[in-house]
């Protein structure tokens, strides 16, 4: 049976990270980084549809510890492990190479947005 508490906190957790768009302020983030307003929201609002697309969860999970440490001794315990090992290896690289992927498309899109906010700077200076 769950604790009375934890089930309370966990409604209020779940409560504020349902709402998490309303705890940043737009203004104060874009005068902070001194960057154009319109650029904050616009990153603002791709990410907040982003999270809200992905059920309202965090856009970066990290899995348990335990369950790592969990998977791994399993693979030393299992023979059969030994002749999964270098498609295993071949996966992760995979995922890595897109990882890095996804990270320069986005640096790209980011050189793109600051040299349009440049742009659009000197044009209006």
């Amino acid at each position: 049976k769950l604790n009375p508490l934890y089930s309370n906190q966990t409604k209020i957790a779940r409560a504020l990270l349902s709402e998490f768009y309303e705890y940043v302020d737009v203004l104060d983030v874009s005068a902070a980084l001194d960057i154009n307003v319109s650029i904050i929201q616009f990153a603002f609002d791709y990410w907040k549809e982003k999270r809200k697309l992905n059920g309202n969860n965090p856009l970066i999970c990290l899995p348990p510890l335990s369950k790592l440490v969990e998977q791994s001794s399993k693979l030393k315990n299992d023979p059969e492990s030994n002749e999964l090992d270098p498609f295993l290896k071949l996966v992760s690289l995979r995922q890595d190479l897109e990882r890095a992927r996804v990270l320069v498309h986005m640096a790209e899109r980011r050189e793109r947005l600051k040299e349009a906010s440049t742009k659009l700077s000197i044009f209006c200076y």
